[in-house]
C-alpha cells in the first residue's frame, strides 16, 4: 500500500504530481445490501419488440450486508450496466434459430447474463453506489442488433427507479420493494455502462 523508492520502480515516479493512490477494486466501507427484481413481459411492446422482462439483480450500501436489509442513510447515486449479446439460452436449439430475430420461446433454462457482473456491482455498493445490472434477454440474438430498444430497456428501468425513489413519479410502474429504496436514490447522479451491445446502447 505505499510506494518505497528503493524496492519500487514505477516510470515517472520522480515526476512532480505523483501519488499513490488505492487500489479502485478494493472493497469500500459500507456494508453490501442484495436483492433483485423480476416481471415478465412487463413491457407490451418495447421498440420493435413486445412481451419484454423487466429484470435486474441490485447490489446497494446497506446497514447490514444480506439479502433485504436497510438501505444505508442518504442518498446514493445509482449505477446502471446492461450485458451484451452473449447466448441466451443454456438449452440448444434457442439462440439465433432465425437470422432476423430473437427465438427464446419455450426455453427450458435461461443465461442469466445479467448476473455476471457481480464483483463489480459489489465494490460500487460498497463505496456507496446503487449498482443495478439489467437482463437484456428479450433483446439477445442475432441480427438486427436492437440498439435502440436496448438503450429504451436502460431508460426504463431507470424510470423504476425514479419511481421507487419517489412514488409520485412514473406511476405505472411498481415498487418492488414497499417503499425500501423511497428518498435514497440521487437521480441528479446517474451513470450507465454496458458491454458490447450494452455498451453501444448506453450512448444511444
Amino acid at each position: 500500500g505505499q510506494y518505497n523508492s528503493a524496492l519500487d520502480f514505477l516510470d515517472g515516479a520522480n515526476q512532480i504530481g505523483f501519488v499513490v493512490a488505492t487500489d479502485p477494486y478494493d472493497f469500500g466501507p459500507a456494508a453490501i445490501g442484495k436483492e433483485e427484481y423480476s416481471q415478465d413481459d412487463f413491457f407490451a411492446t418495447l421498440g420493435s419488440r413486445s412481451n419484454v422482462d423487466l429484470r435486474a439483480v441490485v447490489r446497494y450500501p446497506a446497514t447490514s450486508a444480506g439479502v433485504g436489509t436497510p438501505v444505508a442513510s442518504g442518498l446514493h447515486p445509482i449505477f446502471i450496466i446492461e450485458h451484451g449479446n452473449h447466448s441466451s439460452c443454456n438449452t440448444a436449439g434457442f439462440d439465433c434459430t432465425s437470422p432476423y430475430d430473437t427465438v427464446h420461446t419455450g426455453c427450458p433454462s435461461r443465461e442469466e447474463n445479467h448476473k455476471g457482473y457481480m464483483g463489480l456491482l459489489d465494490r460500487l455498493a460498497s463505496h456507496g453506489i446503487i449498482a443495478v445490472c439489467i437482463d437484456a434477454y428479450d433483446l439477445t440474438g442475432c441480427v438486427p442488433q436492437l440498439i435502440p430498444e436496448r438503450s429504451d430497456l436502460i431508460l426504463k428501468h431507470l424510470e423504476l427507479w425514479s419511481h421507487m425513489n419517489n412514488t409520485t413519479t412514473f406511476p405505472s410502474y411498481p415498487d418492488f420493494f414497499s417503499g425500501r429504496f423511497a428518498s435514497h436514490v440521487d437521480m441528479t447522479k446517474i451513470s450507465v455502462s454496458g458491454h458490447s451491445r450494452g455498451g453501444e446502447a448506453s450512448v444511444g
